[in-house]
């Protein structure tokens, strides 16, 4: 298939830490499981580059983002999470 334009992914958020208007990538995206014992979720987040306040998608809210988002994140904490040689 040929592609004649690519869009690439963003999300617009005002931050409710400090008010700032910013504008998520694809490769802001982090992912992460959290919880107890056998009961785990799985989050995608990215945080404000001025204050650090996190920006979360939980449940049905990740619906909104797309495959290639939720590949690169899972990629980045698949590397994150290797065991690191001393």
């Amino acid at each position: 298939m040929k592609i004649i334009e690519r869009i690439e992914w963003s999300h617009e958020f005002t931050c409710k830490g400090c008010g700032s208007k910013l504008a998520a990538e694809k490769d802001d995206v982090e992912v992460g499981s959290y919880g107890s014992f056998d009961e785990y979720e799985t989050v995608y987040w990215v945080e404000c580059a001025v204050c650090k306040t996190r920006y979360d998608w939980r449940g049905r809210a990740q619906d909104a983002l797309p495959p290639a988002v939720k590949d690169a994140a899972g990629e980045r904490k698949a590397e994150r999470d290797k065991p690191r040689k001393s």
